[in-house]
């Protein structure tokens, strides 16, 4: 047994030798064709210059589809540093960057974000704001420790930039320069991807002072049309003035501004929100960066036109707009009037009482943004008639809601002018419920209780 073995491993032994002296046929090194670094700086709001690295490429295309058609077109491309580099537009969401070199191919996923970052400034502290929509995935243009933030003394980007902040987390929302430069103030936010194979680079970030100076901000009328209208001086050409609520709604004016002095105007008409405060604000409009019109600029006018006022107000030093649908006064159809405030059985009740020379049909409902959330109705017959309503269903705390009454048809509001001295406040169910005035038209203050 033992000598079958020795004869086994012999015989192997010779074959593994004879292997090594027979000459092996050679093969070249199998390696993929791939892109090796892609760049997009941003030029305008949805405009972007690409800078791609894939060695000896002959032609590029972008597609929406990770299947490779060619049926999109070429894209047009010039050589510059070992690189290719071509201007196009995109909006934000997913694409695939092809790269054809002969019979081979190359494909990069990248994503196109949907961003609106600015920057805003208090004194020496200058705040970059991302504000990325979480409705993407941020890890498909942003790797986990892959956002910066850097500052430059030019509107384009390069290497003479100053980083603030570096290899900071995917979820930091905002980057603060606590040493502002006015020699540096330009922002850039360049984020890193796909392993550090993306570059995402933005269009340069500044403050309202550093474009603007001697803003002002009045109402008039044109044409028969409300509008806003901003003067002063800009560092360059190109921004209109608008208008934007907390709901997305932005009302943009159509003349865009010239460098050195300016005036912009926005017509407010297509405003829909009443009684919302709309942010005042200029836009570039090639970039979109808005920058918020300080309330300092504002003339402190108001205007009615087309049965609505509008008026400025202050927000922890911003300016807004915002307007009040104009009804009649309901002390016009109405005598004898009153309007108490009262708890009963536990609840918050508003009671309005007056008298009509004809019958009508009446209601009265408690509004706010057009949602009615108490109601009462009635029939005025010459009589003195009373509406009450619970106002227990009011749920949004530091508001004011609107008072109106519907009489056959017709919408008024109640005025202070029209009414006796008004009831003091009451306090329900650790909330508090008082009368306010604004323009002179009643409202209902609905705020917790200390």
């Amino acid at each position: 047994m033992k000598k079958i073995l020795v004869c086994l491993l012999s015989a192997l032994l010779l074959l593994s030798l004879a292997a090594c002296g027979v000459p092996r046929e050679e093969h070249e090194p199998f390696t993929a064709y791939e892109i090796g670094h892609l760049t997009l700086e941003q030029t305008a709001a949805q405009s972007f210059r690409f800078r791609v690295e894939a060695e000896g490429a002959e032609k590029l295309y972008i597609s929406r589809s990770d299947a490779f058609d060619a049926s999109v077109g070429e894209i047009a491309f010039t050589e510059q540093d070992g690189a290719f580099v071509f201007e196009q537009d995109l909006a934000a969401g997913d694409y695939f960057l092809y790269a054809v070199r002969g019979e081979e191919r190359a494909v990069l996923p990248f994503t196109v974000p949907d961003m609106q970052p600015r920057a805003v400034r208090s004194g020496s502290l200058m705040q970059i704001r991302f504000e990325i929509d979480g409705g993407i995935g941020w890890s498909s243009f942003i790797d986990p420790n892959g956002k910066n933030v850097y500052k430059s003394g030019k509107t384009v980007y390069d290497d003479t930039a100053v980083a603030v902040g570096k290899n900071l987390s995917i979820t930091t929302e905002f980057v603060t320069d606590r040493n502002y430069d006015a020699e540096k103030p330009y922002y850039f936010v360049v984020f890193e991807g796909k392993n550090g194979q993306m570059t995402y680079i933005s269009y340069a970030l500044t403050d309202t002072d550093t474009l603007f100076s001697s803003l002002s901000a009045t109402f008039a009328e044109q044409g028969g049309a409300p509008v806003l209208s901003v003067s002063g001086t800009a560092a360059a050409a190109g921004y209109v003035a608008g208008v934007h609520s907390a709901s997305g709604e932005e009302v943009l004016g159509t003349q865009a501004s010239a460098a050195g002095d300016f005036t912009v105007v926005c017509d407010l008409s297509a405003m829909t929100e009443a009684g919302i405060w709309y942010d005042a604000r200029l836009y570039d409009a090639q970039t979109g960066q808005y920058f918020d019109l300080p309330y300092t600029a504002a003339d402190g006018s108001t205007l009615t036109v087309g049965g609505r006022t509008y008026a400025f107000y202050d927000f922890e030093g911003q300016l807004k707009v915002a307007f009040a649908q104009q009804r009649g006064d309901l002390s016009d159809a109405f005598s004898s009037l009153s309007l108490t405030l009262a708890e009963q059985d536990g609840k918050p009740v508003l009671t309005l009482t007056g008298n009509a020379a004809e019958q009508k049909t009446v209601s009265l409902a408690v509004r706010k943004d057009s949602v009615a959330y108490a109601t009462a109705e009635g029939v005025w017959n010459g009589q003195t008639v009373t509406l009450s309503a619970d106002l227990s269903r009011l749920s949004h705390t530091g508001n004011w809601y609107d008072i109106v009454v519907v009489a056959d048809g017709a919408e008024y509001d109640v005025f202070e002018t029209g009414l006796p001295p008004l009831g003091g406040q009451i306090n329900v169910n650790g909330h508090v419920y008082a009368f306010r005035s604004w323009e002179g038209v009643v409202k209902i203050a609905y705020d917790p209780t200390e």
